[in-house]
C-alpha cells in the first residue's frame, strides 16, 4: 500500500492546472505507456486537427477498471470519426488517495478539425494544452 501510495504522488506530482483569466486549463502530462491507434499513411496537417479527450472511467485499487483506449477509439470510428493518433494521459489535477475514486486518467485522440462535433456529442472534450 505504502509503494502505492508513493508511485501516485510520483506520478501526480508533476501535474499542474493552470488559472487562465477566470477559467481553468487543465495542462497534460502524457504517460511513458503510450499507445498509438492505426495512423493512416498520410496525415493531415496539425492545424486541421484537434485532439480531444474522453476520462476512462477508472478507479484506484481497482485492476483493470476504465475503458481501453482501443475500445473508445472503435466508437469514435463508429460514428464516422477518422482516429489519426491515440494516447493516455492524466488530467493534471490532484486526486484523493483513496480506494474506489477516480484516477484522472483520460485517453486522447487526434482528431480531424471537421469531425470535432461529432467526437463532443459521444461525450468527448476538446484538450486545451499550454
Amino acid at each position: 500500500m505504502k509503494l502505492l501510495r508513493i508511485l501516485l504522488v510520483m506520478v501526480f506530482m508533476p501535474l499542474s492546472v493552470v488559472a487562465c483569466e477566470g477559467a481553468v486549463e487543465t495542462r497534460v502530462k502524457t504517460d511513458s505507456i503510450t499507445q498509438d491507434a492505426t495512423t493512416p499513411a498520410t496525415t493531415t496537417p496539425a492545424a486541421t486537427t484537434q485532439e480531444v479527450f474522453k476520462y476512462d472511467g477508472s478507479r484506484q485499487c481497482e485492476k483493470g477498471s476504465g475503458t481501453e483506449l482501443a475500445v473508445m477509439s472503435e466508437q469514435l470510428q463508429a460514428a464516422g470519426v477518422d482516429v489519426l493518433k491515440a494516447r493516455q494521459g492524466a488530467d493534471g489535477r490532484m486526486h484523493p488517495m483513496v480506494c474506489g475514486a477516480g484516477t484522472g486518467r483520460i485517453n486522447i485522440f487526434e482528431i480531424n478539425q471537421q469531425n470535432v462535433e461529432t467526437a463532443e456529442s459521444l461525450g468527448f472534450k476538446r484538450l486545451q494544452t499550454p
